[in-house]
């Protein structure tokens, strides 16, 4: 059935509803109704819309702490609600991977070698626009504190927003214009943090500190940081133009400069070159951000 939708006075819309179904579902005058967006229909109901929990099973291999984790982490990312597992390892490599990379899961012991990880307390999923900005400040932290501090933690937190946000975006539950280049940008975004964790490794391990030309490419790196983040917050992907002179003028003297510091100009140069390629899947996320409004 159509249904005409009325201007109202400001910016509200309303519709009519038949008086067959009013009576049918038993409403009056006065009764809340919820109404959900899946996708680019609205659902109406007199009752709250609980759609059935995704569970998946998965059989995982022994193996290196990053494959196991990259296996739950998906499945995480993937939308599923319930993750039952059967894993012969350590229970603390599943533990681990819940509590750094899972927001809102919890992992429960079923019986030997048997696990069950399943939410418990997601945040709201209206909060998906501040944890994208979140996303961005925080490797503004990270490349602040980068040659003095320990960047660990925040490196960590990157991926855990990033695995939620793109969970958010499996599950559909609202509409969100140029989906697949939001996901694209985000991926990036946490390859940058991680190009950065590495990196501050590599400096302690070979103990490592900036000279005069590495700290005048450091603050280029930055910069280039700076124009991503005002592109989305500002949503204009003509300020992400600038950053295709940064991306020329960094390589001019790349050669010269790795030869005389492999060691750490090779790494910034290339965390400067992810976020460089950043910038193409944002301007398609904002192009469709713009059309869709």
């Amino acid at each position: 059935m159509k249904r005409k939708i009325i201007k109202q006075s400001g910016r509200a819309y309303t519709i009519t509803l038949p008086v067959k179904w009013i009576r049918e579902i038993n409403i009056r005058e006065g009764d809340e109704l919820n109404i959900t967006q899946l996708n680019d229909e609205l659902l109406v109901s007199a009752h709250a819309h609980k759609k059935e929990k995704k569970i998946i099973k998965l059989d995982v291999p022994e193996g290196r702490e990053s494959a196991i984790r990259t296996i739950i982490v998906n499945a995480y990312r993937s939308g599923f609600d319930i993750i039952e597992v059967v894993f012969k390892g350590k229970k603390q490599i599943l533990t681990n991977t819940v509590d750094t990379f899972l927001i809102g899961f919890e992992l429960f012991e079923k019986s030997k070698n048997q696990f069950i990880i399943e939410t418990v307390s997601e945040p709201s999923y209206e909060n998906f626009e501040n944890m994208v900005n979140r996303m961005i400040y925080l490797l503004q932290e990270i490349f602040e504190i980068l040659p003095e501090e320990n960047i660990d933690n925040l490196v960590y937190k990157v991926q855990k927003y990033d695995n939620f946000l793109k969970r958010c975006i499996s599950k559909e539950l609202f509409s969100i214009g140029g989906a697949t280049f939001l996901w694209q940008f985000l991926s990036n975004l946490t390859q940058i943090a991680r190009l950065a964790y590495h990196f501050k490794k590599s400096l302690l391990k070979n103990k490592k500190t900036f000279d005069k030309k590495v700290k005048e490419i450091y603050v280029m790196l930055n910069e280039m940081l700076e124009l991503l983040k005002k592109g989305y917050l500002k949503k204009d992907f003509n300020v992400l133009s600038e950053l295709h002179s940064f991306d020329q003028k960094i390589n001019e003297n790349a050669e010269k400069l790795i030869m005389q510091n492999p060691l750490i100009v090779h790494p910034i140069l290339t965390i400067a070159r992810m976020i460089y390629l950043a910038n193409s899947p944002l301007t398609g996320y904002l192009h469709m951000h713009s059309f869709k409004k």
